[in-house]
């Protein structure tokens, strides 16, 4: 009786272990989906039932990535403290923990400053098509998807931003890393210049997308879900720097243009003053919503809001919330809806270019001349911007020389770099001074 009874003690020992086992792996399958809440509520029944540090890790993580979740950053940081400064924390999950630390730290920062911003419709669109919501006017030029833009069929979620000119293009494109990275293209005569690869304070190891530039031509808006982001793709914005030929270091946008989700595409037309971003916040696979919104001109953020408001302003969980008392957007609204510059609307124009004459005349081929002088003298502007844009680069090489720690003929660099900056001015001169020729001969004949 007592063997029977010994066995049976066993097999109950046996089937509860083996249904811990089988709890806690469900759990963590739970966790590596990204499914804490339930995960969470599965660690929690098995600590009742038996004390594991393993668990209680897991535990403690899910709760800082479910207060994570609820923009309850303060409390996510001080979860994800407490299992990192563990020195019985498992190896990778203490890494995972570093990581929370850092996204809830600059989401913590970012929830303080929500900018106060106009957010006067949004549209649920096919993640696929989402670009064919952007209806930018000709002078902020356009956005299409690299597959569009290049005639292939890759299937990537990549997009082109060309200027207005047509002349110069930055896109997208798998590295061979298999990550994102930016490059740009410039217009030569008939045909493109090799593509050059962004300097790497734009292009890191994570994945670089989705680029737009101002028409000053020296602001670039691109998502990155690199460090600095707070969920997947994040907004960021650099500015070139004229003076030393390299970009500033890029800042992320913030919110609510950011949030713990995919965000992306920032597009700002000046000449209509309105802005699109597209984010997959609250959205189901293979869906995306489109915002729009007025640009400050300078960064207002809200002041003496409660923080369940401020969270709600922060998640866009209402966009009329934003919108100022009295304010009708309608007529903004269908001015944009009557701007035909959808990607459906335009040509694969890798082969033209863009030239304002008149009011009435823009060109975009070589055919649209009818003066050969003018024609000539726009071709030579086109070929003066490549080789400045060549001299640009070899001025950020010589820069990056001289500022090398083992660098020995320091004078000798100096030298070129100043004579290269008197090229370089030169040359912005006489390109400007050849679209001008060519404008003014092209209407005399005109006349």
């Amino acid at each position: 009786m007592k063997l029977i009874k010994i066995k049976l003690t066993l097999l109950i020992l046996s089937a509860s272990t083996l249904s811990h086992s089988q709890t806690f792996e469900e759990a963590k399958a739970n966790f590596d989906n990204k499914h804490y809440l339930k995960a969470k509520e599965q660690f929690s029944k098995i600590l009742k039932a038996k004390k594991d540090p393993l668990t209680n890790q897991y535990y403690t993580l899910c709760q800082a990535q479910v207060a994570y979740t609820n923009y309850q950053f303060d409390e996510s940081v001080l979860l994800f403290k407490k299992c990192a400064d563990d020195p019985k924390t498992d190896t990778k999950l203490k890494a995972f923990a570093e990581k929370g630390i850092s996204s809830a730290s600059v989401a913590s920062r970012q929830i303080r400053g929500v900018e106060k911003v106009q957010i006067i419709d949004s549209m649920v669109v096919d993640k696929q098509d989402f670009l064919k919501t952007y209806q930018l006017s000709s002078e902020s030029g356009s956005v299409m998807s690299t597959d569009h833009f290049f005639g292939t069929s890759t299937g990537n979620c990549a997009s082109v931003y060309q200027n207005q000119l047509m002349d110069k293009i930055y896109f997208a494109e798998k590295s061979d890393g298999n990550n994102f990275q930016l490059y740009t293209q410039n217009r030569l005569l008939d045909s493109w210049s090799e593509k050059t690869l962004l300097p790497d304070i734009i292009n890191t190891k994570a994945n670089e997308n989705f680029p737009y530039v101002l028409t000053d031509g020296t602001t670039l808006y691109f998502a990155s879900d690199g460090e600095g982001s707070i969920g997947g793709y994040d907004i960021f914005i650099t500015r070139y720097n004229l003076t030393n030929n390299s970009y500033l270091a890029p800042e992320n946008v913030g919110m609510p243009f950011n949030s713990i989700y995919n965000d992306y595409m920032m597009v700002i037309d000046e000449q209509n003053n309105i802005g699109w971003f597209a984010s997959d916040r609250y959205q189901p696979e293979g869906k995306v919503v489109i915002y729009l919104f007025i640009p400050n001109e300078s960064k207002q953020v809200y002041e003496n809001e409660t923080p369940d408001r401020l969270i709600r302003l922060a998640q866009l969980r209402s966009i009329k919330e934003t919108w100022k008392k009295g304010a009708n957007y309608q007529a903004l609204l269908d001015k944009i809806k009557n701007t035909d510059r959808s990607e459906e609307s335009q040509t694969n124009s890798k082969g033209a270019f863009r030239l304002v004459i008149n009011d009435n005349q823009v060109y975009h081929s070589w055919n649209d001349f009818k003066n050969e002088e003018a024609k000539a003298a726009f071709k030579e502007a086109i070929q003066t911007g490549n080789k400045l844009q060549t001299i640009k680069n070899q001025l950020h090489k010589l820069r990056e020389e001289y500022l090398a720690p083992d660098q020995t003929h320091r004078e000798e660099v100096s030298n070129a770099i100043l004579t290269l900056e008197k090229e370089v001015e030169e040359l912005q001169t006489k390109q400007a001074d050849l679209k001008l020729k060519a404008i003014n001969l092209e209407n005399q004949n005109l006349r």
